[in-house]
């Protein structure tokens, strides 16, 4: 059933635009469920005992009386409070401040993104206002490393994975490839009182 699953949902969502056209053998192996996996069992409505998952009382609960504006909000709080924006890419520790500046980088969105902007485009007002972050990183390619690192870790990764971008072009192993512009979804959950 997992392996299934995990199939499914990787040819119905994910092949036509995946750089390695490879059959997963489970859903771990596709990146979108296993997020959303972690979502359900750190925010405590799934559990894993004795080599299974079951749902808990609270995912129960969630199941008899559903409120999406409320379970999208915490999911949005998960991911952008405690979801390792790292985890899964291969850079390095410099890279987590993009996470601990969060509400800057969802700011570049309200600021930049009303209209299709390119990734790189977007990397690259994150870059002017912390260009030390360059100079830390790697001496040869550092202001690559940040403008590619924005574009991936927290427009493709975050903000278009919870709905908050829509994306035009590109593949999705190359987001720099992509244009984004900001949702209705994000200007609903977003009230700016700069």
């Amino acid at each position: 059933m997992v392996c299934t699953a995990g199939r499914t949902i990787y040819d119905r969502f994910i092949r036509d635009n995946h750089f390695y056209p490879h059959t997963p053998s489970g859903e771990d192996d596709v990146k979108d469920i296993r997020k959303a996996k972690f979502f359900l069992r750190d925010c405590g409505y799934i559990k894993f005992r004795q080599g299974r998952y079951s749902i808990t009382k609270k995912g129960s609960t969630l199941a008899e009386s559903f409120y999406p504006v409320t379970f999208y909000l915490e999911i949005l709080h998960y991911f952008v409070n405690k979801y390792n924006w790292l985890y899964s890419t291969r850079y390095n520790e410099t890279m987590r401040f993009i996470q601990i500046s969060a509400p800057f980088c969802f700011y570049i969105i309200k600021m930049k993104a009303d209209n299709f902007i390119s990734g790189e485009e977007l990397g690259g007002v994150y870059l002017r206002a912390f260009p030390s972050l360059a100079e830390g990183s790697n001496k040869k390619y550092g202001n690559l490393m940040i403008v590619s690192g924005f574009s991936y870790i927290f427009i493709h990764e975050i903000a278009f994975y919870l709905g908050l971008l829509d994306a035009r072009g590109g593949r999705k192993i190359i987001p720099g490839d992509f244009e984004y512009r900001s949702t209705d979804l994000f200007r609903e959950v977003f009230q700016w009182k700069v």
